[in-house]
């Protein structure tokens, strides 16, 4: 039996009485029924009346026996009912003070028994007062609803039987509109809040001057407002309340209790209006309650809190720490007061754990977080006897708060308790709890940041499988863009990242250790291992990948099997599984070509996918599986169902995954490699148009991996290749200019240089491929073009990083400095890859968007075409002829340039790419064994080096007539012309052809001597078009008559003697003016004593040791007396009056061979850093040689110079080096290659 109908159907007991002693008459409905009183306080809808109850027995004659005894009772019964009343009123009190629910139970039950006997109608409203009373008291305690509805029935009786005055109904009145209000905030239903209302304002009418009754109606009145938002209910709810203060006296215990609804009005004014001195008087009105509770000794702790609040709030609106440091200190004053049973201390702990991290955040003092989180530490001990959601967010805030602390002082101790407290919680809240997705995301993210700091794989399994278990949870909800899908794959990543750095020990090592902590003996897994399992069999399946073990992958595949099988009843990780299942599968019929294995693949993966929704990662991860299993199908059997079935699952990908995303040019490439398939199968104009618009939008995105992109235009190129019926010149050019559009991202400036190094190794081939389809389409100028966008990609890089920025800075200046101090600092960050490498680079790439959005800045440090390269000044003063050789392997061509623009192409059908190979072994491997790489006072190998003569005579005999004697006869030079006339060429080959000495070429037969190039023309050098364009450009204006810095090394310290290099130094005293030459020799050649005159001087000799280094070009560097001058240096101190270089030192033209279109030599390098000639050597040369040259080049060229027939737009340098070395073949015979073969000219 209900509270409520224990109330309604309750009958007396009567004792007392010898005629009536023991019997139980209950209460009728006429009982029930009170007298109407006079005052009408509430309609009679307003509450319910208890329904009527009547005695039946199963005789009638009882029944009249029973109505004769109730009538008696009625008249004998009402002389014990102050008795009842003195005795309950009694038992109430004893509750009051010792709190125990008995003496409340029979206070009630006593009550309930009495309160329907005939009396008059003060003592009936009496006992219904105390009833009334005892329920709602009751419901305190117990929060039974059927107590307060039971409590709001009595008081309404008492209410409507008391007289309209005094103390008594004054209370009761009180009492009736607390249980309304309190069963409003329960249930809402607005009627009770009126209802509340009008009994107070009727009893304020009826009892004049009562402040309780005020102090009530103000606290209805706020609640009303909160409700429907009527300012004028707050506004009278204030005066209400202050009415109430101006009839209580200070001595009065309710006094701080009408104080503090003062401050809560006028808070709630604040928040809502605004008024600032509403906030002020709030904290006005709190302070005072808190005197005075503590003058009248009653409890203050919840009075100290509200003025905390208070103070906090202004703190937030002003922004004055002294209003923080308020809060806090008063907080701390109530926590001391508040007993720790109290079921609102964790939280008020937790309010003080966070305005003292709010503090720490302000002032940086870590003795302010250390309090935070001792208060947030006890905060969670408290709670463990409350409410799990409060719990759990103690746990977040105290995590959050160490992880804090972490962050500063990085003691590992804080980041362990930070994951245990996130695992707590996590654990402490229901699945079913809205924010239990969100928690599991957060540990997954500080098990991240654990593997971060500690490198511990077991924390990024961790964090994989939270975030797995995370969107478990929210499997309904996916959609593409949700935050976990995305961490989820990061993990991912960050795990596969994570297993390539792994050295084979280490993963040896966590195989052995998982192994030992999942399986029993004889390989039986422990209980609950399946995570555990799945990741062992992940590491076996990487080690495959590494080493090629097949055993490995047999591990993989059985280990997952048996996660699978023993793996609880979780249908998303079970489907996970079977997909992994199913690429280790695919792995292992590449390497068995087992069909049945690829059959387990289709099968497992079809079954997985009906499981998983849309967006799950798995899904696309399953899809990728299943289209590459049926395509392989397809190749194996060539049934046509399986082709079509791979083309649905890949479009089923296409359509899963967002236009935006990066992996979508992969996804397009496997849609389109598919449908070549079915082309290649069924040759239809159709399927053609269709392969050819997929794979046309798949290399069309600008967005996406720069690999995937290239390797999609590659297979795109190869498939319009194999259609010569249906595809066209056109579309073959355009995949080349897709491939060619790409090359520069590949060399990415975010990868170390020595990775782009390796990504342009393998670009040259492509590269060779697209120039020879444009000359065979006729298109002369995208041929230069293109393999002008192949060439030194590296050495572009390093000098757009030095562009002068006036053009930019003149129109956009916050631009040119942001720009300025970029490039600055990839300069210094280039060489390796960090973390503030990438986010400079980053920003760089974003900026250089940015300005290139300005009007006229389009294309602002892009690769010039070739109109803009030879519209440039300098290139009107060129007078050679620049021959481009393109080594491909369907073709080999020679692209001619002259002076006034024009291109002409000469096709070499003598030359292929396997002869061109075969004479780069030839001579790099004899040049080897004749010991030439290195300059130094050991005698070169003369046995071998006239035995490899007649090599070289060899290969440069196929130079001449394969290579050279078809260009020469093309430009009409085969003629011999006068000695003084010799036209000019400036080499730039490709491939094989880089290391091989085109400028000597010609038949060196001891019998019938023949033709040589260097009878014909003058040869120079370039690494590319636009450095020969740079060097044009530099020497437009004429240059004063030189001063030359001479630098010698004929003993550095830790390096072989170079003796001869006193030599060079004693001719060039001599032939030099003494004012224009600046000579350091040995110890006085260091690296700040030439630094500190380069600039000074537009020629530099340097005699000395040199090094290439392969892994960064601009830390190629001379040997001088303290240490290095690398060409990195050397930028950043010589300027734009840098004309001409010697580099008498060893193999300072020699690139290397893994990269020779990158130029990676010396040579190449002084160009980059200003120079416009600079006369370098293919190998090391002898000390006895280099001094004859040195005599010779200086001399013919200080006569030039001083005859003037150096020409505006030249530097003379050429012709003087063509005139040395003819001056040592003259000494050393011709066939003596290794002595004057290696000089070369570089530049103009």
């Amino acid at each position: 039996m209900s509270r409520e109908q224990d109330l309604t159907s309750a009958s007396i007991v009567v004792v007392g009485n010898p005629h009536l002693e023991g019997a139980s008459i209950p209460l009728t409905s006429e009982m029930n029924s009170p007298q109407q009183s006079s005052s009408g306080v509430l309609p009679a809808t307003s509450t319910p009346t208890p329904a009527p109850r009547t005695h039946t027995t199963n005789s009638s004659p009882n029944n009249r026996i029973f109505y004769l005894l109730h009538q008696t009772f009625r008249l004998l019964v009402h002389p014990f009912l102050d008795d009842t009343l003195k005795q309950s009123t009694k038992l109430l009190r004893f509750y009051q003070s010792t709190k125990k629910l008995d003496y409340l139970d029979n206070a009630i039950r006593t009550l309930q028994e009495a309160v329907g006997s005939p009396m008059n109608p003060r003592k009936q409203g009496l006992l219904w007062k105390n009833l009334g009373f005892g329920l709602s008291e009751r419901y305190e305690r117990l929060s039974h609803l059927d107590d307060l509805n039971a409590a709001i029935v009595a008081q309404r009786y008492a209410v409507d039987l008391l007289p309209s005055s005094g103390s008594d109904q004054i209370d009761t009145f009180s009492q009736f509109a607390k249980s309304l209000r309190r069963r409003y905030k329960l249930l809402g239903n607005f009627d009770d809040l009126e209802a509340a209302v009008t009994v107070l304002r009727r009893a304020i009418d009826i009892i004049k001057g009562d402040a309780q009754l005020f102090a009530d109606l103000g606290l209805c009145l706020r609640s009303r407002f909160e409700a429907l938002g009527d300012v004028e209910d707050l506004k009278t709810a204030i005066t209400t309340v202050q009415r109430a203060l101006q009839l209580t006296g200070d001595d009065r215990r309710e006094k701080p209790r009408y104080f503090r609804e003062l401050s809560f009005c006028l808070r709630c004014s604040y928040e809502n209006l605004g008024e600032p001195n509403d906030l002020q008087n709030a904290i006005a009105a709190s302070r005072r309650a808190t005197e005075l509770a503590l003058i009248l000794g009653i409890r203050r702790d919840d009075l100290l809190i509200d003025l905390s609040s208070l103070w906090h709030l202004r703190y937030e609106r002003l922004d004055v720490l002294s209003d923080l440091r308020s809060c806090i200190d008063i907080r701390q004053q109530a926590i001391q007061l508040m007993n720790d049973s109290l079921k609102t201390k964790p939280q008020v702990l937790a309010n003080l754990a966070l305005h003292l991290r709010h503090l720490f955040e302000r002032l940086g003092d870590l003795g302010d977080l250390d309090k935070a989180i001792a208060a947030c530490q006890r905060a969670v001990e408290l709670n463990q006897r409350t409410d799990y959601r409060d719990g759990a967010s103690h746990l977040a805030s105290l995590s959050s708060m160490l992880y804090l602390r972490f962050e500063r002082l990085h003691n590992i101790e804080d980041l362990d308790r930070v994951v245990e407290l996130c695992q707590a919680e996590v654990e402490l809240l229901p699945d079913l709890e809205p924010t239990k997705p969100q928690r599991l995301s957060h540990l997954s993210l500080q098990l991240r940041r654990r593997f971060e700091h500690l490198g511990e794989l077991e924390d990024l399994e961790s964090a994989i499988t939270a975030s797995r278990a995370t969107l478990q949870l929210v499997r309904d909800s996916l959609h593409r863009e949700s935050p976990y899908i995305g961490d989820f794959r990061d993990l991912l990543d960050l795990r596969s990242q994570r297993l390539q750095a792994l050295s084979n020990v280490e993963l040896n090592e966590t195989i052995a250790r998982y192994r030992h902590s999942v399986l029993l003996p004889d390989d039986i897994p422990h209980v609950n291992a399946e995570e555990q399992l799945s990741n062992l069999s992940l590491y076996h399946y990487h080690r495959f990948k590494r080493l090629g073990d097949f055993k490995d992958l047999e591990s993989a595949i059985s280990t997952l099997e048996i996660a699978t099988a023993v793996g609880h009843d979780m249908r998303l990780v079970t489907s996970e599984r079977m997909i992994t299942l199913g690429r280790y599968l695919l792995d292992r019929f590449e390497r068995s070509v087992d069909l049945a294995d690829l059959e387990s693949v289709i099968s497992h993966t079809r079954l997985a996918l009906e499981t998983i929704c849309d967006q799950h990662p798995a899904q696309q991860i399953g899809l990728t599986t299943l289209g590459i299993a049926l395509q392989s199908r397809f190749d194996r059997l060539g049934h046509t169902d399986d082709v079509e079935n791979a083309i649905l699952t890949r479009r089923r990908i296409v359509e899963l995954t967002p236009d935006t995303h990066l992996d979508m040019t992969g996804v397009l490439d496997e849609l389109s490699c598919s449908l070549m398939s079915r082309f290649m199968h069924e040759r239809t104009f159709r399927n053609y148009e269709e392969t050819r618009l997929c794979s046309e939008t798949a290399i069309s995105r600008p967005l996406g991996k720069p690999s995937t992109r290239l390797r999609a235009a590659m297979r795109y190129l190869q498939f319009l290749s194999d259609s010569p019926g249906f595809s066209s010149a056109e579309l073959l050019l355009k995949a080349h200019a897709h491939i060619i559009e790409t090359l520069p991202e590949i060399a990415w400036l975010g990868y170390d240089i020595q990775r782009r190094f390796e990504e342009t190794s393998r670009l040259g081939e492509l590269v060779n491929k697209a120039v020879c389809a444009a000359i065979a389409s006729g298109a002369l100028r995208q041929a230069v073009e293109w393999l002008e966008a192949g060439r030194t990609l590296i050495w572009a890089q390093i000098l757009f990083l030095r562009t002068p920025l006036d053009d930019i800075g003149d129109h956009h200046p916050d631009l040119a400095r942001s720009l300025f101090d970029i490039q600055s600092e990839l300069q210094r960050s280039g060489s390796t890859v960090t973390d503030r490498h990438l986010e400079i680079v980053a920003a760089y790439e974003s900026l250089m968007n940015q300005i290139r959005h300005c009007t006229g800045c389009k294309n602002f440090l892009r690769p010039r075409k070739l109109a803009g390269l030879i519209s440039s000044p300098g290139f009107g003063f060129f007078t050679g002829t620049l021959v481009l050789i393109n080594v491909a392997e369907s073709s080999c061509d020679a692209l001619l340039l002259s002076s006034t623009g024009n291109i002409r192409s000469v096709h070499l059908p003598d030359l292929t790419q396997p002869r061109a190979q075969k004479m780069h072994d030839l001579w790099t491997r004899h040049v080897e064994l004749c010991g030439l790489r290195r300059r130094g006072s050991a005698q070169h190998r003369s046995t071998t080096v006239h035995a490899s003569s007649t090599i070289f005579a060899q290969v440069l005999k196929h130079l001449w007539l394969r290579v050279v004697h078809p260009i020469l006869k093309a430009l009409d030079f085969s003629r011999k012309p006068t000695a003084d006339h010799l036209p000019h060429i400036v080499w730039c080959p490709t491939g094989p052809l880089m290391q091989l000495p085109l400028h000597a070429a010609g038949v060196y037969d001891d019998d019938q001597p023949g033709p040589r190039v260097f009878d014909f023309v003058l040869s120079s050098y370039t690494p590319s078009l636009s450095a020969l364009l740079r060097c044009c450009d530099g020497v437009v204006k004429e240059y004063p008559a030189p001063n030359v810095l001479v630098v010698t090394q004929p003993d550095t310290p830790g390096r072989s003697p170079l003796p001869g290099t006193q030599n060079e130094s004693t001719i060039l005293r001599a032939i030099l003016p003494e004012n224009k030459q600046t000579v350091l020799e040995h110890e006085q050649a260091t690296v700040d004593s030439t630094l500190a005159v380069v600039s000074r001087h537009p020629w530099i000799h340097l005699a000395c040791h040199g090094s290439q280094n392969s892994e960064d070009p601009a830390q190629s560097a001379f040997a001088l007396y303290d240490g290095p001058l690398t060409l990195n240096t050397l930028m950043d101190t010589v300027v734009d009056n840098a004309e001409l270089a010697f580099l008498s030192a060893c193999q300072t033209a020699t690139g290397d061979e893994k990269i020779p279109e990158e130029s990676a030599h010396l040579a190449a390098g002084m160009l980059a850093v200003g120079f416009k000639g600079v006369i370098a050597t293919m190998w090391s040369i002898r000390d006895e040689d280099a001094p004859i040259v040195v005599e010779e080049y200086y001399r013919k060229l200080l006569e030039y110079r001083n005859t003037g027939s150096v020409q505006r737009g030249q530097t003379g340098a050429a012709y003087a080096l063509h005139e040395a070395t003819r001056r040592l073949r003259e000494e050393v015979g011709e066939r003596s290659f290794e002595k004057w073969v290696p000089f070369v000219h570089y530049g103009v």
